[in-house]
């Protein structure tokens, strides 16, 4: 499940720079029972209602060569790898948001899942990052997956 990659980066610095435009109150953008996100000046929130939906609206994986890859049963390793891979990229962007002081808050059908950047004082493995609802966030990465 490769969905980061070195563009991201750039995006995610470029709407920071857009979020320090805001001074007093936050955007708001409402894709209708898909996904709504809320810039504010020092936060992100996206708020993610369904993802089968949001799949399909933005396409976001565009399996071609693999996708026989990605039907069968993957191995532990391939698991491990992906997981490994996940969270290297959101120590990244966690680090990205803590360096312009921006969090990030990511909710699942209205409940906090994730949190990361400024705000966060994570634990003893993840520097900025908090998960809040572990459930949330595995029935998030297995509707994504599907």
């Amino acid at each position: 499940m490769r969905i980061l990659d070195e563009d991201v980066f750039y995006y995610l610095t470029y709407l920071i720079l857009f979020q320090d435009l805001i001074k007093g109150g936050d955007l708001s953008l409402i894709l209708g029972n898909i996904l709504t996100i809320t810039i504010e000046s020092h936060r992100l929130t996206v708020d993610v209602k369904d993802l089968s939906l949001l799949k399909e609206f933005f396409n976001i994986f565009q399996f071609s060569k693999e996708s026989e890859k990605f039907k069968k049963f993957k191995s532990l390793f391939d698991k491990i790898d992906d997981l490994k891979y996940f969270l290297n990229n959101l120590s990244k962007i966690a680090d990205l948001f803590v360096k312009y002081k921006k969090t990030f808050i990511l909710k699942y059908r209205g409940r906090d899942v994730l949190i990361i950047g400024y705000e966060v004082r994570g634990g003893l493995f993840f520097k900025n990052i908090k998960i809040v609802n572990k459930i949330m966030l595995i029935k998030m990465i297995n509707e994504l997956k599907s």
